[in-house]
């Protein structure tokens, strides 16, 4: 089979915006993350043999990947932690340097 390329992704969930929408005419709650620094980290590609109809197998391998990205995630989250802060940006300053 294909190899699985596990990715973690790491925002800030502060930043997530609910919003409320219609899909095929039910009501959705939809996040949305428009701005702000976020971290992807992606891993080594993992290769798995088995039977697909094997529902125990297929578990296990599904928890094997999402233990994986969970921990690419928390790398991620540990880079963004690290990261220098930056002042934020403001129309002022950048008055400032067009002068």
């Amino acid at each position: 089979g294909a190899p699985v390329i596990p990715v973690g992704i790491y925002l800030d969930r502060s930043r997530i915006r609910l919003i409320e929408t219609t899909v095929d005419s039910e009501p959705e709650l939809i996040r949305w993350y428009r701005r702000g620094p976020y971290y992807i980290t992606v891993g080594k590609p993992m290769v798995f043999h088995g039977d697909a109809e094997d529902r125990a197998f297929v578990n296990r391998v599904a928890t094997q990947i999402m233990q994986n990205i969970a921990m690419l995630a928390w790398e991620s989250e540990q880079r963004l932690a690290r990261r220098p802060q930056r002042k934020p940006y403001s129309f002022a300053r950048r008055l400032q340097f067009q002068r």
